[in-house]
């Protein structure tokens, strides 16, 4: 932990960095809490992802009422399926329900998801190009641990 923080407290001091948003994936609880505190620390903003807030694995963090103010909240990422395409195939059938009846009020559509992100607590909200059309699974951008024209 003190190695990290002379590290940010470095990079800090130069100047060439002035916030943190790209979310590390899932942490065991104990570094979960230690890049928390670093954030909290040196006023990084997190991320959360909405699309993960209906994940299992996930959890509670992803769940747009416990979004802190200084967060920035992505519908979905350059990594995960367009909204539409996880609405209407890639998620599963807990997630597209619990998404449904707790946070898009029955609309299955990228607007409802847009919406729910842009309502959110967090200071920003990023939508990405994809999604606002309303595109489906032929317009997902990456497809990770995999190769090829869709990366």
């Amino acid at each position: 932990m003190v190695r990290a923080m002379r590290c940010f407290t470095a990079v800090v001091c130069t100047g060439r960095c002035s916030d943190y948003r790209r979310n590390p994936g899932y942490l065991a609880p104990e570094s979960r809490t230690g890049l928390n505190a670093l954030m909290e620390q040196f006023g990084f903003q997190g991320m959360r992802v909405f699309q993960f807030a209906f994940n299992c694995c996930e959890g509670d963090r992803f769940l747009p009422h416990n979004y802190p103010r200084a967060c920035v909240v992505y519908a979905g990422t350059h990594d995960n399926d367009a909204l539409v395409g996880w609405l209407t195939g890639s998620s599963t059938d807990a997630e597209r329900r619990d998404a449904l009846r707790y946070y898009l009020c029955g609309n299955a559509n990228n607007w409802a998801f847009v919406r729910a992100a842009w309502m959110s607590v967090a200071d920003t909200a990023l939508i990405t190009m994809q999604d606002l059309p309303g595109l489906g699974s032929e317009a997902r951008m990456n497809l990770p641990g995999t190769s090829g024209t869709h990366n």
